[in-house]
């Protein structure tokens, strides 16, 4: 029997490296202070906003029902040093997908040199910031 030869959701692997990353920060987190203290709450919120939308996608993906191959955080290296992370490769029995999660507050605007820029409104305040590109 061939692997897409009846229509299930296989997950061949299913793991998160930002979960251990998650708990680094937690056991920092009570020997910090100050500013280091502050930037390692920021970015445990951050980190726990990526996960959960993680696991939101990968919930919509195993309640699919489509004949998929899933892989979850794949790191991809180059034999130069570069590497890539790839938080979801999906794989049907006619194409391939290769999906970035992105668990975001605002509007997204991509300007025309290729810019993520992010709005937040604020009451009646707005704030933009620059975003890194997960197309890059």
């Amino acid at each position: 029997m061939g692997i897409f030869s009846k229509p299930e959701i296989i997950i061949l692997k299913e793991s998160n490296s930002a979960e251990e990353h998650l708990a680094k920060l937690e056991e920092l987190l009570p020997r910090a202070t100050g500013k280091v203290k502050e930037n390692i709450q920021k970015e445990i919120i951050l980190t726990k906003a990526g996960i959960d939308g993680e696991k939101k996608v990968l919930y919509e993906l195993k309640n699919s029902n489509m004949d998929l191959v899933v892989l979850q955080d794949i790191c991809i290296r180059a034999k130069d040093g570069r590497e890539a992370q790839i938080d979801f490769v999906i794989v049907t029995s006619k194409l391939m997908i290769l999906l970035e999660c992105k668990n975001l507050v605002g509007n997204i605007e991509i300007d025309s040199k290729g810019n993520f820029i992010r709005t937040i409104q604020y009451g009646k305040r707005y704030w933009k910031e620059g975003i890194y590109s997960p197309i890059t």
